[in-house]
This record gives structure tokens, sequence and C-alpha cells, in this order.
């Protein structure tokens, strides 16, 4: 038998959940008003945020081409020496005399076979004398006028 004054519980719990559910659907609308009311859309900050963006985009592409070239390097340093034997002794550079290098140098030359003749330059000749000034004996000419005269 139902009670007098008595409310259905189900009933009750089911306008609850409607109730709820209404209000968070106008808090979402509210919410979404309020965003739109405050949203910035000033051209000029937009593009300020756009070149702040690229220009850190840039410089994370920056270091990373950096790492990768650093990677490798160490990766081709340690195929070199991986390559090389390694010593525990420090090379010290030999000491070499200068006989040593006169030698050294005599036997390259000796080895790359006879040295052609080095041309003589025009300091080294022998001064020729200038035939254009030779004095010949006898009557001289220097003009048409001359050489008729001596003939």
């Amino acid at each position: 038998m139902p009670k007098k004054f008595g409310d259905n519980t189900k009933a009750v719990e089911a306008r609850e959940k409607k109730n709820a559910a209404k209000q968070v659907v106008e808090s979402e609308k509210q919410r979404k008003l309020e965003d739109e009311y405050w949203k910035d859309d000033d051209k000029n900050v937009q593009k300020k945020l756009q070149r702040k963006d690229e220009k850190e985009k840039k410089l994370l592409e920056k270091t990373q081409r950096k790492q990768e070239i650093q990677q490798m390097l160490e990766q081709e340093e340690t195929t070199l020496t991986s390559s090389k034997p390694k010593s525990n002794k420090v090379d010290k550079p030999i000491k070499v005399t200068q006989a040593q290098i006169d030698n050294h140098t005599r036997e390259q030359a000796t080895s790359i076979g006879p040295i052609t003749p080095k041309q003589m330059t025009h300091l080294e000749m022998p001064l020729e004398e200038n035939i254009n000034r030779l004095k010949i004996e006898g009557d001289t000419a220097r003009n048409v006028d001359e050489a008729i005269a001596v003939l």
C-alpha cells in the first residue's frame, strides 16, 4: 500500500539525475560563453605568438642538428681509434740533426733521377758585344748624303 503523503523514491531519483544533467549542460554553455567573451582575437598578438613559436621550433631543430653532428663525430672518432692499436706510450718527437736532414735530401734527389740542367738567366749569361756599335775601319755614313759622299 502506498503511503499517504510519501514520495516515490524512484521518481525523485530520476528527477535529480535529470536536474544534474541539465545543470552540467548549462554550466558548459556558460563556460563557453565566458571563454568566447575573454577570447583575445588581436591579430598583432597572434602574429607575435606565432613568431615566438617558430623561433622556439628553429632553436629546437638547431640543437637537434648539433647533437646529431656531435654523435656522428664521436662515432667516426671511435671507428678511427678502434682501427689503430692503442699504445700506452706517448709518441715523442724524434730529434733530427742537420746532417741527417742533408742526407735525406740527397737520397731523395738521387732517387728522383738525374737533375735536368738549369736554364741560365739573363744575369748569368756573358755579355755579348753590340754589333750595331762596332767601329768599322774606313769611312762611315749615317745618312744618304754621307753615303753618296763616301762613294
